[in-house]
This record gives structure tokens, sequence and C-alpha cells, in this order.
């Protein structure tokens, strides 16, 4: 079984829309590292780097599931791939996809399903279940046309995640902060926590819907160890990509004290 996952964002190929970084998707990272655990064979494209990138699916119309991670604001490039595939599985992950399933599976879309929040390990349960579909209504965070009372699923112990497939995103990924360097900088990112417990007026209901207001953090050794790997790997300057990495002034003084 062949699976391809792609990054459907492809607003940053705007040249009127000004972003200020490509950072990879850590989500992505970690469901490419528990296919590979589970020997599965997998590919990987991120719009955010590809220029026509219908251009280049041509090379992967073998494949048998296609994951496509997508934004609101993406919503149409996420279905235009996903027509492309249209013989395939097509399951839509990310922030719209655990907010609004409903607009994504329904009669005739391309997408086959849905699964609604920290998905990493319904995925693999998944494509386990497929062959047996009468075992899918197990599965809590999968939406689909025989299944709609699905939940935004959370991953409690997020020590027990593998690393993300960091050398999926050996590539052009950037960050620009208001901060002087005088080094060649070599970008890691990393996970210390998930969700926010705070009901911010102004913070996006999107984020919130698709990672819960349960607060759960990593431990200060596994955070430190992972920071460990990502200089292993060359990495020079380490950015934590948590909504709120500062929820906990303890926490935040034990990862301190741990490095």
């Amino acid at each position: 079984m062949k699976i391809l996952v792609i990054d459907a964002d492809s607003i940053l190929l705007n040249k009127e829309f000004n972003y200020g970084d490509i950072v990879p998707r850590l989500q992505i990272g970690y469901i490419l590292s528990l296919l590979e655990i589970n020997n599965l064979e997998y590919s990987f494209l991120d719009c955010r780097l590809i220029n026509k990138i219908e251009n280049k699916l041509s090379s992967y119309g073998d494949a048998d599931i296609v994951i496509i991670y997508f934004n609101t604001y993406d919503y149409k490039s996420a279905f235009k791939l996903a027509n492309l595939f249209k013989n395939k599985i097509v399951i839509g992950i990310g922030p719209h996809a655990s907010a609004l399933p409903h607009t994504i599976v329904y009669e005739n879309s391309p997408f086959d399903y849905v699964l609604r929040g920290e998905c990493e390990y319904d995925l693999i349960e998944l494509i386990e279940k497929l062959s047996n579909k009468k075992y899918l209504d197990e599965i809590k965070g999968l939406y689909y046309l025989g299944k709609q009372n699905s939940i935004v699923s959370i991953v409690t112990d997020l020590d027990g995640l593998p690393y993300p497939k960091y050398h999926a995103f050996d590539g052009a990924y950037y960050d620009i902060l208001p901060v002087p360097f005088f080094k060649k900088v070599k970008w890691g990112y990393l996970n210390a926590s998930r969700g926010c417990p705070n009901l911010c007026t102004y913070c996006s209901p999107m984020n919130r819907v698709s990672y819960g207001y349960r607060y759960r953090m990593r431990s200060a050794k596994g955070v430190v160890d992972e920071m460990e790997y990502l200089v292993s790997l060359g990495k020079n300057v380490i950015e934590i990509v948590d909504d709120n990495f500062t929820v906990s002034k303890e926490q935040v003084e034990k990862i301190c004290d741990e490095i």
C-alpha cells in the first residue's frame, strides 16, 4: 500500500501575499514517523515549496491513499488536488477538517474521509481497518457519510509520540524573526505542549476546535532530549512552535534546568 501525504497550503506561492515564514507542519512530521514505524510506504509533497504541483503529481499516480492537510483559506486548492485522485482513497486532515468536516465529506465529494483533531494515531488505525470497514466506527475522530458523530481527537500522552520525521523537511524551510543572527542559521522546530486552557476572544476559534482547550505538556527531559536530537542533525537555532509555551512557569523552569 502506497500513501501520498500532501500539504495543500499554496497561499505562499501568491506573490501578492506577504508571508513571513515557511515552517514545517510538525503534525505531518509525526504522521510520517508513524507511517514509517508501521512499515507503510509513503511520499510527502509540500505545496508551499512547489510551483505547479499538478504537473508533479503524475509521478504519484500509483498511490493507494492520499492524505491532504489544509486550512480554510486553501479549501479550493485542497479540493482541486483531491479531484485529481477520485479513484483513490482521499482523507482530509488539518484545522478546517477538524472544525467543519461536513463541508469536506458529502455526496459526490472527492474526499472519502475526514480525521479530526490530533489524528496521528487515528490515521494508522484507519489504514489498518480499511480492509474491514465494519470496524471504522471504532475510530472516534473519523467522519464520513456513514458516521457523522465524530469527535475531535486529542493525544494525551505527548511523550509517547515519536519524533517528527525531520528528514522529510530538508528543503527551503525558513523563519523570519526580529532577531539578529550572526551565523548561518539552520532552523529546528519542536512542540513542548499542545492545547490552550484560555478563552481569549481574539484567538482563532478554528485552532481551538482543532486542538482543544485541554493543555498538555511533554516532560522536560523529553523536550530537551529532542533538542539534543535536533542539534545532532545540525540545527543551531531551535524554535518552540507551541501556541502557549509559557502557560506553566514551573514547566518552563524545568525545561531550562534540564538544558
